[in-house]
């Protein structure tokens, strides 16, 4: 029944049709072959890291290239559609028009971070005789996002101050692996405990301010 109903249908709705199940057919796929492909990863990075395997690094990473480079093509090809849209929406009130510069920053950030594992590999495998810290800097200048992205969705009044604030502390991160890389270059030569200070701080800071914010609601009667 359900068939004679397509088939006594018009073109167009047809059409449409095929279009929704071939979305969900490829959101499906998508879905499944990205965890796949991640537990995949993870048993050979593992495998490679006990040198039970001594293959290239690129051969070990390679389910997560193919992702990486499916989703460089789908980041690239979005860009074009960004600005169509801007121009569809140019004769909508500001209120009503979706913010292209957000869009436009996810989109570059995301392309950034692929450059940054694949420049990581060819430091892993000696292709590119640099320093580990050498090596990363496009995914130090992907971790600038930690900082402005916060101050432009604010500014589009797309977050809260105290959303942008703890986006901000996120940038802990990539300035601790920036100092890992510095001591395992041998470029400062301190401990690891001091390595990781900035976390220490930033985490010390973030469980003081939960009990403060705590115990000024629990003074408010929040909790009775």
């Amino acid at each position: 029944m359900f068939m004679n109903i397509i088939r006594s249908s018009d073109r167009s709705i047809r059409g449409s049709l095929f279009a929704f199940l071939l979305f969900v057919f490829i959101g499906f796929f998508w879905l499944v072959s990205k965890y796949i492909f991640l537990d995949f990863s993870v048993v050979l990075l593992g495998l490679r890291i006990d040198n039970y395997i001594q293959w290239s690094w690129w051969v070990v990473t390679l389910p997560l290239i193919i992702l990486d480079l499916f989703l460089l093509v789908l980041y690239v090809k979005s860009i074009p559609s960004i600005f169509k849209r801007k121009q569809e929406e140019r004769d909508l009130p500001p209120e009503e028009r979706i913010p292209i510069t957000p869009q436009l920053l996810s989109v570059l950030n995301s392309i950034l971070l692929i450059v940054a594992q694949f420049c990581l590999l060819l430091r892993l495998d000696h292709v590119w005789n640099v320093t580990m810290t050498v090596s990363l800097i496009p995914y130090y200048i992907y971790s600038l996002h930690f900082i402005y992205m916060p101050y432009v969705l604010y500014r589009e009044k797309l977050i809260s101050g105290s959303e942008a604030v703890d986006m901000i502390m996120e940038f802990v991160y990539p300035v601790t692996i920036f100092l890992c890389c510095l001591k395992y270059d041998q470029l400062i030569h301190v401990g690891w405990g001091v390595t990781f200070i900035v976390i220490w701080i930033v985490l010390g800071l973030s469980l003081l301010r939960d009990l403060v914010m705590t115990c000024l609601a629990r003074s408010a009667g929040v909790f009775e």
